[in-house]
């Protein structure tokens, strides 16, 4: 076999294995980096912008250990950087994404993850809207497929309500929006040149948190995969016990297939899920411990965002962020000249933000967990570190 057809066979091979090892590698290096306070030019220019801005978890355990400090660089560049339209939406905002725009490069610099390589497995592509978002599990995911599917015509806001996740996720996306890769290399670099990029940021140890209540804690029959995954080890390795959970899991709309320890194979629905898994509670300092213990198993609902939309290679546009989803969202809808009658869908009545939850769950984690915990999130955690008062609903 010639050089050149090695490096076409492996090269797929390669790139999620470089991935999963640039989060290690960030893993080792920055838990020997001392301590470093984030310049007050930081605060004093993005808090000027508006009164409801500040730094999460001030003074808690959930701030960061390393902040960055820059005083060189020129925040408050006008809109044309951002070559877009400022006529739709304040200056004040626009303002605001440049300086988080500013404030993710300089981040990226320090990590020395400029050159990091381009992931295209995670980047939906609205080509009615030219309009390019980077989905990331547990940072507004599914609500944001809701509106690149009213940006495509094929829902109106009306119907976001109405139609289930499952529907969103297995059916309509995948026949409506196609993914980056799915372009060809041509095309990629056309998109990627001409098209509004976008991504969200969300705080890791929050969205960690959002990920636990939602898939393990509170409904984890829908989502057996992860359950899996995340059951035998701690079962394995916490408990002393043998795995009950499937060890091979292929996820469908409203099925699933996959083998059990045993090696028997099976095919269900969700609703006889629960006969299939052991009565095993899995708790969420098991949950940090099983994401400690496997650096090399991220799945994307707790992969960095870093990694998952790679800021430190594409120029995305806006950098939205969690704690102020709401006016970002409506804001880039007017930027894309969307239909007035598109907004972001309300929040779900009831449902408590994972916010006020923080000093609740990681109040019971010892502390050299959720040290280790921010310091392998260490480039998500300085990436959020601007956020709104108020919070959204996971």
């Amino acid at each position: 076999m010639t050089l050149k057809r090695y490096a076409a066979v492996l090269r797929p091979l390669l790139r999620p294995c470089v991935m999963v090892t640039l989060c290690f590698v960030v893993y080792r290096l920055t838990g020997t980096r001392q301590s470093e306070v984030v310049s007050d030019v930081h605060r004093r220019q993005y808090d000027s912008l508006g009164s409801d801005i500040v730094y999460p978890y001030k003074g808690s355990i959930f701030e960061p250990d390393y902040m960055y400090t820059n005083t060189t660089q020129s925040w408050l560049q006008r809109a044309n950087d951002l070559k877009l339209s400022s006529r739709q939406v304040s200056e004040q905002w626009l303002q605001k994404m440049h300086i988080r725009k500013q404030y993710v490069r300089d981040v990226c610099r320090k990590f020395n993850l400029s050159q990091t390589t381009l992931s295209t497995d995670s980047l939906l592509v609205e080509a009615r809207s030219k309009l390019l978002y980077c989905k990331v599990p547990k940072i507004a995911n599914t609500n944001w497929k809701r509106l690149l599917l009213g940006l495509a015509g094929v829902l109106k806001y009306s119907d976001f309500v109405r139609v289930k996740a499952k529907t969103i996720h297995y059916d309509l996306i995948p026949k409506h929006v196609k993914l980056l890769k799915q372009y060809t290399l041509i095309e990629r670099e056309h998109v990627l040149k001409n098209y509004t990029k976008v991504m969200f940021i969300r705080n890791p140890l929050e969205r960690l948190l959002s990920v636990y209540r939602n898939k393990i804690e509170s409904k984890p029959y829908e989502h057996p995969e992860i359950l899996s995954l995340v059951g035998n080890f701690v079962m394995s390795q916490y408990h002393g016990k043998k795995p009950g959970f499937p060890v091979h899991i292929k996820r469908a709309k409203d099925s699933v297939q996959g083998r059990m320890p045993s090696g028997e194979n099976f095919e269900a629905d969700l609703d006889n899920i629960p006969k299939l898994f052991p009565d095993v509670k899995i708790t969420f300092e098991e949950f940090l411990r099983f994401i400690l213990d496997n650096p090399f198993r991220f799945n994307a609902h707790w992969a960095p965002f870093y990694v998952i939309c790679t800021p430190c290679t594409i120029d995305y546009d806006f950098i939205g962020d969690f704690g102020t989803l709401v006016e970002d969202a409506e804001n880039i809808l007017k930027v894309l000249n969307a239909d007035p009658e598109l907004k972001y869908p309300s929040p779900e009545l009831g449902k408590i933000p994972t916010a006020s939850l923080m000093d609740e769950y990681y109040g019971h984690i010892p502390n050299d967990i959720i040290v280790k915990i921010k310091t392998m999130y260490a480039v998500d955690l300085e990436m959020s570190l601007l956020v709104s008062k108020k919070g959204e609903v996971s």
